[in-house]
């Protein structure tokens, strides 16, 4: 059960995190309004809402102390995000850059010393990576590296993509496999090792663009092409045959938006027709928003009940977080902005509300089965 306090905190973090930035781009006067920097929702989607969820998907081999303690370093980040001005800069620094150098020891270093290939270490790069993205990002909030808060939050940005093509794509594969051979069929080639080489060599070479900020219009051809082969993937996983399979046509719909995403992107970089972090919310919204439910959904239901079926709750929330990605797109119209930048905010909301309710009342009828106590439905 050791998801639980990272998926828990997942959630509520996407509850508070989304909501109070509308509020501030909105005027809305409240407790948050002193903590609320340009860049403060941004750092705790990346580094609070992101890596909570990989903490508790990733860290299933460490003792209860170990991630109790890992759980206090995440919390210490958040707690001086909160504190804004109240901390010395130094010491919020350290605070936000633990979490993310623990999780690159406990949950990177695995990957790095089991590999016996370079795409096997990929994952543990990518956790290292993220601790790279931190403390560029601090030295931009202590003014050691002029623009380093956008920076790192872009490298940030880039590096879930790369995780969520990876990562996601494996159980995507994986869970479409399944459902494609219990209707009596079988898809040859399912996790497509090639396009999956080949939309890795596209998103790390622009990531490196990106970093360098030196070509964007060539990150953003690199973007495009990396969209295009997210497409072909879920062509070649033949999606269509399943989309009765409700939890898995939502592995597909997340993963759809990384294609989506990428190609706002390349949009934004080659054309400049609009600003690339607005671009990147088909991604941040819609992949990392359904990918990470339906994970998180099917790690809860699986380890607390032994099913597999995502329950309806998970289910809704699923549907309100696709709601919130089309509203955040839409958003790029001026003339809907701020209409449906609440709309957008409102489903996220209630879907990160539902979910978190359901993990409590998972682990509430795990730990009564423990007990042999039997709950009403």
């Amino acid at each position: 059960m050791g998801f639980a306090p990272f998926f828990l905190a997942a959630t509520l973090t996407g509850m508070a995190g989304v909501p109070v930035w509308v509020a501030t781009y909105l005027g809305i006067e409240g407790p948050w309004s002193g903590m609320t920097a340009p860049h403060w929702h941004g750092h705790e989607m990346i580094f609070g809402y992101a890596l909570a969820v990989l903490g508790g998907y990733l860290l299933t081999k460490v003792t209860w102390r170990t991630l109790l303690a890992l759980f206090a370093a995440w919390a210490a980040g958040r707690a001086a995000g909160l504190a804004g001005e109240a901390l010395p800069p130094g010491i919020s620094a350290l605070a936000a850059v633990a979490y993310p150098a623990v999780l690159a020891f406990y949950a990177g270093a695995p990957f790095l010393r089991a590999a016996k290939q370079l795409r096997s270490a990929v994952p543990g790069l990518l956790l290292a990576a993220f601790l790279i993205a931190e403390l560029i990002f601090q030295a931009g909030v202590l003014g050691l590296v002029p623009g380093g808060t956008w920076i790192g939050l872009g490298l940030g940005v880039d590096l879930i993509v790369l995780m969520l093509f990876l990562m996601g794509g494996r159980v995507t594969a994986a869970a479409t496999s399944g459902a494609i051979q219990a209707r009596g069929r079988y898809l040859p080639g399912i996790a497509q090792a090639r396009l999956e080489t080949a939309g890795l060599l596209a998103l790390l070479a622009m990531t490196l663009v990106d970093l360098s900020g030196l070509a964007p219009q060539l990150a953003g051809l690199l973007a495009l092409g990396a969209s295009v082969v997210v497409a072909t993937r879920l062509v070649r996983w033949q999606v269509w045959t399943v989309v009765d399979a409700l939890d898995i046509s939502s592995l597909h719909a997340g993963y759809g938006f990384i294609a989506v995403g990428l190609a706002l992107k390349a949009l934004a970089q080659i054309t400049g027709a609009l600003g690339v972090f607005e671009a990147m919310h088909g991604v941040s919204v819609g992949a990392l928003g359904v990918l990470s439910l339906t994970i998180m959904g099917r790690v809860v239901t699986q380890r607390t009940t032994g099913l597999r079926a995502l329950p309806g709750a998970v289910r809704l929330a699923i549907g309100l977080v696709i709601l919130a990605t089309l509203a955040r797109l839409l958003a790029l119209d001026g003339a809907l902005r701020q209409d449906m930048l609440v709309a957008a905010s409102i489903a996220w909301t209630m879907a990160m509300a539902i979910f978190a309710g359901n993990v409590l009342w998972s682990l509430r009828c795990w730990w009564a089965r423990e007990k042999g106590v039997v709950l009403a439905q």
